[in-house]
């Protein structure tokens, strides 16, 4: 399996991509950009800044799940556990959670800690791109998992019933 990324590029010029909600979200960012299913064979020209596009929910984290009777393995990963990382995730996962969103779902999320605060940004998109619909909020870390949901909820009021074509 392969990783995708994006590439700026002219409008007149297709963009390779491999995921549905990536495609989505290249096109809502890129008006009149046409883009190619699949796997991008030469290097991106420039990053896209997280002002201009959020990333996937949990975009860049690695997961490791384990046995909950197993302590061995609970040491072994409790060694390499970024514990900001963990607290990020637990905003962004919820946030995702509570829309029944997969990778598959045009769905956007981005939290950050600064010292005892997080700011979690979150977007949600038509399939089609044709329209987004976006939050960002700050609270206590350890608010995370209710901003995250609190999100989706207000996400989902605004977007209005039909907004999200994958659910039908």
């Amino acid at each position: 399996a392969f990783d995708s990324f994006f590439v700026f590029v002219p409008v007149e010029v297709p963009s390779a991509e491999g995921s549905h909600r990536h495609s989505t979200l290249f096109t809502t960012f890129t008006p009149g950009a046409s883009v190619v299913i699949g796997i991008l064979a030469h290097v991106a020209k420039s990053a896209i800044e997280t002002e201009e596009m959020l990333p996937a929910v949990a975009q860049g984290a690695i997961g490791i799940e384990r046995r909950i009777d197993d302590t061995r393995a609970a040491q072994m990963l409790e060694a390499i556990h970024d514990k900001e990382t963990g607290q990020r995730l637990v905003a962004e996962r919820a946030f995702l959670e509570a829309l029944d969103g997969s990778c598959e779902t045009p769905i956007a999320g981005l939290s950050e800690l600064d010292g005892t605060n997080m700011r979690l940004r979150g977007q949600v998109l038509r399939p089609d791109g044709s329209e987004s619909i976006g939050d960002d909020v700050s609270g206590s870390i350890e608010d995370g998992a209710e901003m995250g949901r609190a999100m989706a909820a207000k996400l989902l009021a605004e977007a209005g019933e039909g907004f999200f074509e994958w659910r039908s």
